[in-house]
């Protein structure tokens, strides 16, 4: 069987090919990547840990002839390939549109692979959820896509052109939704945490929990999903165990790593700020961009709980427990710095 990865050279694309070679399920990972360099990166990324090399693939998702020659035979697809930074326009195209292109080629296939879909918990309408709720695969869709962050936004459609593709063509497909990635050479200080601004870090999450989960652990997540036939037409959330507060991780990682300047701002001071930064944004005329609003606010930081019960039903659990975790983090944090 041929397994194919987009997104491979990503964080989470990395440790799912390495995954997958370690398995040896697959007779081929074929990986999409952008670029020759990119892929030699990949290569000695998991060439390094005495792995049979992977096969790559470089080009584009615009590109309907690659695409073509990529689905080639291939058995389980896994689509990682997304944009979470830049201009709101490129990760709409790098998510959105790409997607698009891809479920087209799989239109001119005769037998569609088994597809995993990598979405993300960013898809929830958490705004609408009271504070303490338990975030599962039964919480609802954003109902207001808009007024969510770009990258939410854009996952939100990825999903539905890939059930919508799902329903007419009867592919067997399986979403994952991801927390927040954790591990080396990952954001040690991701957003749910709060925002950056000149000098000054300000902790908005307090007392949330961040729906961590490490990168090794997610990968496991989707090579299941990849693998177990009672996943088609499911949908898995991937979040770990013992998930730390946006407050105990901060502390954490001044302790390990290093001192951040930083104010803990209240939610209800977060949200008065949010309301004054919205208000300003149209009063301006958009000359202070709206970065943050009540809507975001409410999505991020209300304070919730997270529920991995379902891809436990799998036998999924977190291969490394979370105090190894965060120490692995916080440990390539430092050799990092060392660097540098």
């Amino acid at each position: 069987m041929i397994a194919l990865v987009t997104g491979a050279n990503g964080f989470l694309g990395r440790a799912l090919v390495k995954r997958l070679l370690a398995d040896g399920a697959a007779d081929e990972v074929r990986c999409l990547v952008r670029t020759e360099s990119t892929g030699a990166s990949l290569q000695e990324h998991v060439g390094g840990a005495g792995l049979a090399p992977a096969s790559l693939l470089v080009g584009s998702l615009d590109d309907a002839a690659f695409l073509d020659r990529a689905l080639d035979d291939v058995g389980v697809l896994f689509h990682l390939a997304a944009s979470a930074r830049g201009a709101p326009a490129d990760i709409f195209h790098s998510t959105v549109v790409g997607s698009q292109r891809l479920l087209d080629a799989m239109r001119r296939l005769d037998v569609l692979p088994r597809t995993v879909l990598v979405s993300s918990l960013g898809v929830y309408g958490t705004a609408q959820q009271p504070r303490d709720t338990v975030i599962d695969e039964a919480t609802p869709v954003e109902p207001q896509p808009p007024r969510r962050d770009p990258y939410s936004y854009a996952k939100i459609r990825q999903e539905e052109l890939f059930v919508q593709f799902a329903r007419e063509q009867g592919l067997g497909l399986t979403v994952v939704r991801p927390g927040v990635l954790l591990g080396p050479g990952g954001n040690p200080l991701p957003g749910r945490l709060g925002i950056r601004v000149p000098g000054l870090f300000l902790l908005l999450g307090g007392g949330t929990r961040l729906p961590f989960t490490f990168v090794d652990n997610c990968a496991e997540a989707l090579r299941l999903a990849g693998s177990l036939s009672q996943t088609s037409g499911q949908t898995y959330n991937v979040v770990d165990d013992e998930l730390p507060t946006c407050r105990e991780y901060l502390r954490l990682f001044e302790r390990h790593v290093r001192h951040v300047r930083s104010i803990t701002v209240p939610y209800f001071l977060t949200l008065a700020m949010s309301h004054a930064i919205q208000w300003y944004h149209g009063y301006s005329r958009g000359q202070l961009p709206a970065f943050l609003t009540p809507y975001r606010v409410a999505a991020l930081w209300k304070g919730w709980r997270f529920s991995n019960d379902r891809l436990k039903g799998l036998g999924w659990r977190p291969r490394v427990p979370m105090a190894d975790a965060l120490r692995l983090t916080f440990e390539a944090e430092r050799l990092g710095l060392r660097a540098g």
